[in-house]
């Protein structure tokens, strides 16, 4: 079973850094200071998201649809998700 791992500190709120990658076919480790990538820093609910609105192509109204939210809800995520993502207009 695999576990995510978590993109930002659960006690402070700041990045994580992975500082250990293991291959558990040939047992090679490798060591030292790795940033993850934009999208491991997005909460669960957040990687959903993205996941549902990519399934819907991109609809607005299937989004409210299927998740049962307004346009203004699905719209306010979308907006927090380009800002976690620091995506410039």
């Amino acid at each position: 079973m695999s576990k995510e791992s978590l993109g930002k500190c659960p006690f402070c709120g700041e990045n994580m850094k992975i500082t250990k990658l293991y291959c558990s076919s040939c047992n090679t480790s490798i060591e030292g200071e790795f940033e993850l990538c934009d999208f491991c820093k997005l909460s669960k609910e957040q990687k959903n998201f993205i996941k549902i609105f990519l399934k819907n192509k991109g609809s607005i109204k299937e989004m409210e649809r299927e998740l049962s939210i307004s346009y203004p809800t699905v719209k306010n995520r979308l907006e927090s998700i380009v800002s976690a993502l620091h995506i410039n207009k």
